[in-house]
């Protein structure tokens, strides 16, 4: 399970910090952790935590063995469980995020996971799939929006935000109509604007 919710997680944590930064990473880990007692980490390609945390030896480990890797990298300590994927921002850099949580007394070791499932850590598991779904395809919407708004009050030159089209999935392609669209409407304006001028002249 965590490893198919990492990778998104991981990507929806490196979006918040690069549009919203440190503050705007802050309130996405307050939304969706809620228990204080879970810590979410994304650290820089410095080896820096965004939020200028220290990093527990366990964690930083955990950090350096996640580069390079194509999965999450998980580890069960006596008193701690730690998880730790590293992605790609769109910009282009790379952020290690790592979930830091205490062992429960339900936990029960399995191999390649955290430990057992008891039913608080499946509805957190859940709802932090959920929102980080959400943010995934929201964000993108709400950019598309207001280009569109954008371009209502007669700014051509508004085009789909750079993320949007970096993306590999169908919203990518609706920002590139987008842009394609706007340019027409720019060109035969501009086509427009020069033919009133050459019938003055």
């Amino acid at each position: 399970m965590v490893s198919s919710i990492a990778p998104i997680l991981a990507n929806a944590a490196a979006q918040t910090y690069e549009e919203s930064g440190a503050q705007g990473y802050k309130q996405f880990c307050e939304r969706i952790l809620g228990n204080k007692q879970r810590v979410l980490y994304l650290v820089n390609s410095d080896g820096n935590d965004v939020l200028r945390r220290a990093l527990p030896a366990n964690v930083s480990a955990l950090v350096q063995a996640a580069r390079g890797q194509r999965h999450a990298i998980l580890e069960n300590g006596f008193l701690h469980k730690v998880a730790a994927y590293e992605t790609g921002s769109p910009s282009g850099h790379a952020y290690v995020l790592a979930l830091s949580m205490p062992r429960g007394l339900l936990d029960f070791d399995e191999p390649g996971e955290l430990g057992g499932a008891s039913i608080p850590a499946v509805l957190v598991a859940v709802t932090l799939l959920c929102l980080a779904l959400a943010r995934h395809i929201a964000g993108p919407i709400v950019g598309l929006s207001a280009a569109a708004r954008q371009v209502s009050k007669g700014d051509l030159s508004t085009r789909a935000p750079v993320s949007t089209i970096k993306r590999h999935d169908e919203l990518a392609d609706l920002g590139a109509d987008f842009n394609e669209m706007i340019e027409r409407l720019q060109n035969l304006m501009n086509a427009h604007q020069e033919l009133l001028a050459s019938v003055v002249a």
